[in-house]
């Protein structure tokens, strides 16, 4: 497997055989992995928001408000699901983000309303 940079793009070679396969990834796309992998979620919001809407898009919200779920970052999961058009969501963690019940707790409901 070889992996060339070009402009904006990541091109994945793949060799197998005698057949041989590239596709492109894009640079946004590379970016948000690597910030997710770090749990950098607050940098996977500014990448999600300079990137076209498509449907890869909604996968990597959806991907980003788990995330921000399990790091319990309760702004970058209200923007995920205001961004997913989940308003009943969004509306109840901005619910729980303001409430003064212990951490725990929130983290509970949470999943209750995820699951």
């Amino acid at each position: 497997m070889t992996i060339e940079k070009k402009d904006a793009k990541i091109e994945v070679i793949t060799e197998h055989e005698s057949s041989t396969l590239s596709y492109s990834l894009s640079e946004d796309l590379s970016r948000f992995s690597n910030a997710i992998d770090i749990n950098n979620v607050q940098s996977c919001v500014h990448i999600l928001e300079q990137m076209e809407e498509s449907t890869l898009m909604i996968s990597l919200w959806k991907r980003l408000l788990c995330s921000s779920l399990q790091c319990f970052d309760l702004e970058v999961a209200y923007r995920s699901a205001v961004a997913l058009s989940d308003n009943i969501l969004a509306e109840r963690i901005k619910v729980l983000s303001q409430s003064n019940e212990e951490e725990k707790i929130i983290r509970f409901k949470l999943c209750k309303f995820v699951s």
